[in-house]
Order: C-alpha cells, then structure tokens, then sequence
C-alpha cells in the first residue's frame, strides 16, 4: 500500500509555509520510494473567503 503523508500549513505569513515546504522536502527523502506527500493550507479549504479577510488582519497585526 502507498503511503500518504498530509502536511497542513497557515497561509499566513511565508513563515508557515517555508517550514511546510522544509518539511515536505526532507519527508521527500526519507519516505518509503513513491510515498504521495502532500501539502495543503488549511485555512482557505475551511473558512473560504472569510480567510482571505482573516489573513490580511492578521497580516496587518503583525506590520504594526
């Protein structure tokens, strides 16, 4: 059976989403061969366009 490894990440600043894709890719390399890792951004699949709105104050909170 293939394994399927599911990494959920915040869009909510390149932070999240760096530390994901590292995750991701040191995952690529020990992974059992033809191993399907996947990355998906929890937010925008739970909240739909109330995250956009979300994402953009806490973006704001964070500049100031």
């Amino acid at each position: 059976m293939k394994k399927r490894i599911l990494i959920l990440t915040a869009g909510f600043g390149e932070g999240h989403n760096s530390a994901a894709r590292g995750v991701r890719d040191g995952l690529a390399l020990v992974a059992p061969a033809g191993a399907d890792i996947e990355l998906r951004d929890l937010f925008p699949e739970t909240y739909g366009a109330l995250n956009e709105i979300v994402r953009r104050a806490y973006l704001a909170v964070i500049n100031r």
